[in-house]
């Protein structure tokens, strides 16, 4: 059988993104779905998105566990400025 591992680290997460967008053929998307190894950089993540964004406000989803939510709720409170508003939207099962 083999194993399906993401071979990006998601340290890695900006430089990926970026090469990405410079025609790069990453190994670990498929069209607008990335998948990382290891715990997002959520610092990384959220900068580049409030650097790149086109409009102000950008919503978050998210299902998951309640404490990556909790990181979540505290990243769109720290990168929510004047200029850029991050709305948190999660699904609770």
């Amino acid at each position: 059988a083999q194993v399906m591992n993401p071979s990006v680290p998601s340290k890695n997460f900006t430089q990926a993104m970026n090469s990405a967008h410079e025609g790069a053929r990453p190994t670990n998307n498929l069209q607008d779905v990335w998948v990382w190894n290891g715990r997002p950089d959520w610092d990384q993540a959220f900068k580049m998105m409030k650097d790149m964004a086109v409009d102000p406000d950008i919503g978050v989803f998210f299902c998951g566990a309640a404490v990556i939510g909790a990181d979540l709720i505290t990243m769109c409170q720290k990168y929510t400025t004047k200029g850029v508003t991050f709305s948190l939207h999660k699904e609770n099962f």
